[in-house]
């Protein structure tokens, strides 16, 4: 067998080298002998293997997924009523109380709970409200305004109107005098707020310029910043001033659709829909002898929304002739409307009237308006005035009362169930132009006059509403006033707007302004004397 390489490991070659000489030599320092070859291996180190290798990560998945969200349920609880009980256990529960107080409560309590019980089905303080200020025995003017820039030009105030809070009184300022030329007239809509602090006189806090002069206006009975105009030209417009400066106009009436002469009265009416919910539309009126039904679409943001016709109602001078005896408008011509009131009961409002350029006052209904065409609201007709119909207004306590206002000097009240007049007064001030029932008192109304006074008449005062219970000198210099309104939430205020562009706001004494406990009962008796004509 052939003899194997021998295989050492380190300390092994050390320990041999070290006992004896390697084979061959001879133990002398100087001899040289051969050394035989030897290998080993190593105990500590290795060889180092290399592999190649290559690896990928595997395809990466992605899934969208979408979720519905948890459905959510509101639910409403209330409590049980509390039921209030005398029982001895309730004041031993709150701690020791002296002799005989609980005894005294309870005998107390047997009376004063059928009272307050009484109380709570009274009737006793029905239409009284507490008045926080000072008491004020006449009427004063609290301020006088106008916008200078304009009533240097010679404009005048066209009308004016309170907004829905009666923060804000609303003026147009335009030309009543010079209706020919009205294109020829620069028309503004101003407004001041009464209740800041630092109110401008002689600056309105907002002027808006109209593209036509503003004959009529009538703020929205809801929203504060709204408010509807009547111009000249025949085209209706809706302001909203909460709108970014230079967008305010909000709807317009097409010209194709719009009065072919200058637009005389606007007015909002309130009905419900078959939600029951309330829904407010135009109404406008104009010399042409047409009653149109304006709705307003979907509003937008910035841009001007046409206004959608929804009725077109004619009064023809036939009818005129029907109902005013003498009078010899044409059968086939339109009438010349010149005045207009909503009656008012809560529901909705459907009836109105209407006054005549010749004095006629007509009581017409929205319920004839037809899906084509132009129909005949007239009702019935009632004793005309002497003189063009220049303001009505209906009762907002009484469902068939409303005044109307003349030309030819007189106020006259009138039931709708009869033609003839309840009662008529003639302040002697020449030409009235405007005529306001008080929404607070339900027997208050003012008449606006050509000679600056304002009369104002209480129906339950001592002279029963003959003569003027208070009569306010509106203009210094004489000028017409043409608009009177009086404020729908707060009492104790009237405005009044002259020609020279002046606006007063008067401060009304508690007189007329504090209703008596009996005076709807007056007004309904005086509604009731015509019966017997």
């Amino acid at each position: 067998m052939a003899a194997m390489p021998a295989v050492f490991t380190d300390r092994a070659v050390t320990e041999a080298l070290a006992r004896e000489p390697p084979p061959g030599h001879d133990g002398d320092s100087g001899g040289v002998g051969e050394v035989a070859a030897v290998e080993w291996q190593s105990s500590w180190r290795y060889e180092k293997q290399v592999t190649d290798g290559a690896v990928q990560t595997s395809h990466i998945v992605s899934v969208d997924t979408g979720t519905d969200p948890k459905e959510h349920e509101t639910v409403s609880v209330q409590t049980d009523p509390v039921v209030a009980s005398t029982d001895q256990s309730q004041y031993d529960e709150m701690g020791s109380m002296p002799d005989g107080v609980a005894e005294a409560v309870a005998e107390m309590a047997k009376v004063m709970f059928p009272a307050l019980d009484a109380n709570l089905h009274s009737h006793a303080f029905d239409g009284y409200d507490v008045e926080w200020e000072a008491e004020l025995k006449q009427v004063v003017c609290e301020h006088v305004l106008q916008h200078e820039p304009l009533t240097d030009s010679g404009l005048q105030c066209t009308a004016v109107d309170w907004n829905a809070t009666g923060a804000v009184v609303y003026v147009a300022y335009g030309r009543v005098d010079d209706v020919e030329s009205w294109y020829a007239h620069k028309s503004t809509i101003c407004s001041w707020n009464i209740d800041r602090y630092f109110l401008a006189p002689s600056r309105a806090d907002s002027a808006i310029e109209m593209p036509g002069c503003v004959g009529s206006m009538a703020c929205h009975p809801d929203r504060p910043s709204v408010l509807v105009c009547g111009l000249y030209n025949g085209v209706v417009v809706v302001l909203d001033t909460a709108r970014p400066s230079g967008q305010e106009i909000s709807f317009r009436s097409a010209a194709e659709q719009s009065h072919t002469e200058p637009v005389m009265q606007v007015a909002w009416v309130s009905s419900k829909d078959a939600q029951r919910r309330v829904v407010h539309t135009i109404i406008s009126m104009a010399g042409d002898g047409r009653v149109l039904s304006w709705g307003t679409p979907k509003e937008h943001k910035t841009e001007c929304v046409q206004l959608s016709l929804i009725a077109r109602l004619a009064v023809k001078g036939s009818d005129i002739r029907r109902t005013q005896k003498g009078s010899k408008a044409g059968s086939g011509t339109e009438a010349g409307l010149s005045a207009l009131a909503l009656f008012t009961d809560g529901v909705s409002d459907q009836k109105f009237v209407v006054g005549t350029e010749s004095g006629g006052l007509l009581q017409c209904t929205l319920a004839a308006a037809q899906p084509e065409g132009e129909a005949n609201p007239v009702l019935m007709g009632h004793a005309p005035h002497a003189g063009p119909v220049n303001s009505m207004a209906c009762s907002p306590f009484h469902r068939n009362l409303f005044l109307s206002c003349s030309s030819d000097g007189s106020v006259k009240l009138f039931n709708a169930l009869y033609r003839k007049p309840i009662l008529t007064v003639e302040p002697s001030f020449g030409y009235l132009f405007g005529v306001a029932w008080s929404p607070h008192r339900p027997a208050v109304f003012a008449a606006a006059a050509a000679s600056g006074q304002v009369a104002i008449y209480d129906l339950a005062g001592a002279g029963g509403g003959v003569v003027p219970a208070v009569t306010l000198a509106a203009s210094e210099d004489g000028a017409a006033v043409y608009g009177v309104a009086f404020n729908p939430k707060k009492a104790r205020y009237l405005a009044t707007a002259d020609a020279r562009g002046v606006v007063k706001v008067w401060a009304l004494s508690d007189e007329l302004i504090r209703r008596n406990s009996r005076e709807l009962d007056t007004l309904d008796a005086l509604a009731n004397e015509v019966g017997a004509d």
